[in-house]
Formats: structure tokens, sequence, C-alpha cells
């Protein structure tokens, strides 16, 4: 079978420009599908956006952060799933919008394992400091004192829209890659696990019967495609609800103890659990098989667990209320 690895194209780039900062434009034909998702290589064309007012951006910005009961005090993860639901609010107010992806190095290159960084202003993450593999936000042009700018609305990172070149410096990581995209892809695919299908000379129309599945085992490399929203999935409603559920925990439980310097040691359990998203995640969506956790240390806190997957469950549930008159 001859497959077409697109990730190739990353590998490429990252040799090619591995100390600094540097745009990707991802433009290519429709080239795999996966789990009845479509994937793209998306098309990005500025001419598609109008230029929006800027005291309308900062009410909207203001509305994101206050009304709309996004947790952004909980930066560790899900920051698509905010991305999304903050698009879908951008769409609803008719404002033109599209997203910037950062991608750190270690999303497509086998041989560099940098990822963006951000200060933990809670210090609940695990090391004290937040990595992320990407990161993603709704992204408006707009004029500035009659300047044409690109700003970023990322309520997680700051308390006004900034203008992207700002953004992506907070990340902490001059060997990211950025590009925009449309703002209705999603998330994209990762080698790991992924069902693709062979396409002769990418055609659709001249599709084999060959679909193969990569190994679970394999890296999350990205692949470059890209898939859009499914709402039966409801992993918006679980995000949200895992953000929410985390901060409370951090509120109730942990922050309480930072003033007793004899509860270091749980602290730093408390960290483990709930102050690592992928953890976290692993655990509320049924994943301890995958969890690094100690398995110990999940029994001893057993109980505490408990109670905070029926606040998880609380919270998705609350979120499926609140995105109906979303889709």
């Amino acid at each position: 079978m001859k497959l077409k690895v697109t990730l190739v194209i990353f590998l490429l780039i990252n040799s090619l420009a591995s100390h600094s900062q540097s745009f990707i434009k991802i433009d290519a034909k429709k080239i795999m599908q996966s789990n009845n998702l479509d994937a793209a290589r998306p098309k990005f064309n500025y001419d598609n956006y109008k230029i929006e007012d800027y005291e309308k951006i900062k009410q909207e910005f203001k509305f994101l952060r206050e009304e709309t009961q996004i947790q952004f005090n909980y930066p560790q993860g899900n920051c698509h799933n905010r991305a999304e639901l903050m698009s879908m609010y951008l769409k609803k107010h008719h404002i033109s919008h599209f997203k910037i992806w950062n991608f750190a190095p270690s999303k497509f290159s086998l041989l560099n394992a940098l990822m963006l960084e951000v200060k933990d202003n809670n210090d609940f993450a695990p090391t004290g400091v937040i990595k992320w593999g990407y990161h993603v936000a709704p992204t408006v042009l707009t004029k500035i004192h009659g300047k044409l700018d690109t700003v970023v609305l990322d309520p997680s990172l700051f308390a006004e829209p900034v203008n992207f070149k700002k953004w992506l410096a907070v990340q902490n990581c001059k060997e990211s890659f950025y590009t925009f995209l449309n703002p209705d892809w999603y998330l994209f695919y990762t080698m790991n696990g992924l069902t693709v299908s062979d396409y002769e000379d990418y055609d659709l129309n001249c599709k084999k019967d060959i679909d193969m599945q990569l190994p679970g085992y394999l890296p999350k490399l990205m692949t470059g495609d890209f898939y859009s929203y499914n709402p039966t999935s409801k992993w918006l409603e679980k995000g949200m609800a895992i953000n929410e559920m985390a901060y409370k925990f951090y509120l109730n439980e942990l922050l309480p103890l930072k003033k007793d310097p004899t509860k270091q040691d749980l602290i730093k359990e408390y960290k483990t659990l709930f102050g690592s998203v992928n953890n976290i995640e692993s655990i509320m969506l049924g994943y301890e098989s995958y969890c690094k956790i100690d398995k110990m240390l999940l029994e001893k806190h057993k109980a505490l667990i408990e109670k905070y997957r029926k606040i998880f469950e609380d919270e998705t549930n609350k979120w499926l209320e609140r995105t109906k008159d979303l889709y």
C-alpha cells in the first residue's frame, strides 16, 4: 500500500525553521476520512473576514469572560473546547472571526520534545508550569488607532483582547509554529490509533478498498488534518465540565491547605490528581488504565474522587442545557 504520510511536511518545516516562531499555511486537498468525520487540509483567506469595530470587540470579550460561564481560571486544558464555544457565541452575535492555532514542536516532530509553557497563576499544576502541545483561541481583524490589527480573544491568558504576537510570546516557545484557520475547524487528527484510507493521488474518486488503523502506541503527532465538531460527541460540554470541576476542587480543597506548612505532601497529591488535565480527564472519563497516577494514590483518595466525579457529571448536564441554543 502506498500510504501518503502527511506528517513529513511538518518534519520538513521543523528542520528548516527550528529556531524561530514561524507561520505555516495549511492548504491542500481533502485526503483523509476517519470515524465518519470529514478531515481536511483547510484553506484560509483574510479576505473572507471583515474588519470589526474595536469597541464592539472589547464588549464581546467582556461578555465572553463574564457572562458565558466558561471557566477561564483552569487553563490546563480544553482550549479547543473553549475556542469552539466562544466561536459559537461570536457567530450568534454576527462577529466575523477565525481561529489562531499555535503548535509546539513536540506535536509534529519525533525528535523535538519542546512544548508551549505558560505561568500557572494558581500554582495548581504538578510541576508549577502549565505545558501545552498546542493552544487555540478565536481571533478577529480590527483597527486600533486607525491601524489594522489581528487580535486574539483569550480570557484564559489575558484580561483584554491582545495582538496575536503578544499572545504567541506569552506561550514561551520561540520554536513554535502558528497558523490561522476558519473557525469551523474544531481539532486535528494525530497518528496514534487513527483509521486512514489510502487514496490514489489524493483523488477521492479513486478510493481503494484499503483502510488501516495506525497503532495506538504511536506518538500523538499531528497529521495536518482537521475536523469539525460533532455535537453528538458531547466533548465540548464534557471539556467545560472538567475545567469547572477542577477549579472548584482548587478553591474548595487545595487553596485552604496552602496556609498550612504541614500539608505540603497532601498538596502535592492533590496537584497530581487534579492539577493535570490529562490525569483528571483519565480519571473522570473512565480511562484509568491510561492514567499514569499511582494506583495506591487513586485508592487513597477514592472518596474525594467520587465526590468530584458527581460534580463533573452535574456540570456536564448544565453545559448540555446551556449549549442547546448554540448549535
